[in-house]
């Protein structure tokens, strides 16, 4: 899972350092929360994007796709991102701390999607 992380963060910074515009606006600097936030869904999508590789199926436009759903829905577009990405890039302290973060809250998510899954339910499920 660590591979697959360091994997989706050199990604990320490349894609970041390959956008030559330049802002007239000041960076948005993103809370270490939203960082977290952002970075385990584009994980999550990456990982899905992986995953139906495997199955033979290219799906990178819709993990493009994804991506900036989740984006626009913490408020950001891909240029704001790349430019903050670009800016934590320089604070290594930092970066490492919300990626220990989104690991943590990774695998959270990963062993409830266990634990459900190992769930046994009676169909019909009644309401009593």
């Amino acid at each position: 899972m660590q591979k697959l992380l360091l994997a989706f963060v050199v990604s990320c910074l490349l894609l970041a350092c390959n956008n030559n515009t330049e802002s007239s606006e000041a960076p948005k600097k993103l809370s270490d929360s939203l960082w977290v936030e952002v970075l385990s869904d584009m994980y999550i999508h990456e990982a899905f994007k992986n995953k139906r590789g495997v199955a033979g199926k290219d799906i990178t436009q819709e993990v493009l796709w994804l991506d900036s759903v989740a984006l626009k829905s913490h408020g950001l577009t891909q240029e704001e991102f790349n430019q903050a990405y670009r800016n934590l890039g320089k604070d290594l302290d930092r970066i490492s701390s919300i990626y220990d973060q989104v690991l943590e809250r990774l695998s959270k998510l990963e062993s409830e999607v266990q634990s459900d899954s190992t769930k046994v339910y009676s169909f019909p499920l009644r309401r009593d």
